[in-house]
């Protein structure tokens, strides 16, 4: 029975990341018509910083905050309204523009930064991107009711603090438990931001499961990333192990910590199945990429002997045999009483 249940759950994940994936998609095509009129307006002050791309790079981050709040709220067995949507897709743009001035600042402009980011309504904006921060700030505010203001504005927050640490992950010494407070508040912070735009409170259990589960997204994420990061000299998740062996026990450990947590928590049966079939298939995803990375090395990674590959081609082809005959069986094979017993 679980077989069929399990093969229902990974037809209606995979069209739903279909929506998120492709710029084609639902999801995307919500977010541009979100975006126009804030686009439309920054034409009269762009003097060229802001490029398609970065407009492309904020859509990107619409649609994963806004993905990740549908999946709050179908856990919760609720339905986003319209002004949370754009709650939830706003936080998004403001966390791609402090991404881009963050990443972008000498050190001396950090604290300037740091205090127009958090409050650009007490500033004048000067430079097209600080405008445009500004624009999308005060609709955000505005989309916030009293039942989710509170809280939505502690977890921005947050997801700034944790943005503006992640600079640290330039430094070649950065100590080991350092970098994993760093990337487990990155996207801890921003999990709970996402879940923070329902109208519903959120405990002290909740808060700490979400807040492990988005560590999990952050290291899937740095795995998916070891070329890009390694390049870039960015301390990561995956590039401070010598083996993929060490990269998957620790994404295990992790994984078990996460679902345990979550498992602790009552939510409606069925939705909770589906929720954490979802991050399931994410972990058996990323552990196909950890063998194709062992694959590329001939069976023996190194990290210097990986980074010798284009980037291109270190990217798992999801759709080979040998991918497909690794992937659909340990999703196919979810039991939601023994969620990582098909990892292993």
């Amino acid at each position: 029975m679980n077989f069929f249940k399990n093969l229902y759950r990974l037809g209606k994940l995979t069209l739903d990341m279909r929506s998120a994936n492709r710029e084609s998609g639902t999801l995307h095509k919500k977010v541009q018509k979100m975006m126009q009129p804030f686009i439309q307006a920054a034409e009269a002050y762009n003097d060229g910083s802001i490029t398609p791309r970065m407009h492309k790079k904020m859509q990107w981050y619409m649609v994963e905050t806004l993905w990740m709040s549908e999946q709050f709220a179908q856990l919760h067995q609720t339905k986003l309204d319209n002004a949370t949507q754009r709650a939830s897709a706003f936080s998004g743009a403001l966390l791609g523009i402090s991404d881009i001035l963050i990443d972008d600042l000498p050190e001396g402009s950090l604290a300037h930064t740091q205090n127009f980011l958090y409050a650009p309504v007490n500033h004048t904006p000067k430079t097209p991107f600080e405008k445009l921060y500004t624009a999308y700030f005060q609709a955000f505010e505005s989309c916030l009711s009293a039942d989710n203001q509170v809280q939505t504005r502690e977890y921005y927050w947050a997801s700034l603090d944790a943005q503006v640490a992640s600079r640290r992950q330039f430094e070649p010494d950065l100590p080991s438990e350092d970098l994993i407070k760093i990337l487990k508040d990155k996207c801890g912070y921003t999990t709970l931001l996402c879940r923070a735009v329902l109208p519903l409170p959120i405990d002290a259990s909740e808060h700490t499961m979400i807040y492990e589960l988005g560590a999990l997204v952050q290291f899937i994420n740095d795995i998916n990333d070891l070329h890009k990061d390694s390049t870039q000299g960015i301390k990561n998740f995956a590039n401070q192990f010598d083996t993929t062996r060490a990269m998957k026990k620790a994404l295990l450990t992790q994984t078990t910590k996460a679902f345990g947590l979550f498992k602790n928590i009552e939510h409606q049966r069925k939705s909770s199945i589906y929720f954490l079939f979802i991050f399931h298939s994410f972990v058996v995803v990323i552990l196909a990429q950890l063998r194709y990375y062992e694959h590329l090395c001939q069976g023996h990674y190194k990290l210097e002997r990986f980074l010798k590959f284009p980037p291109k081609s270190t990217k798992v082809q999801p759709f080979l045999w040998q991918n497909l005959r690794f992937s659909i069986p340990k999703m196919l094979n979810f039991d939601f009483i023994h969620p990582t017993a098909s990892l292993n």
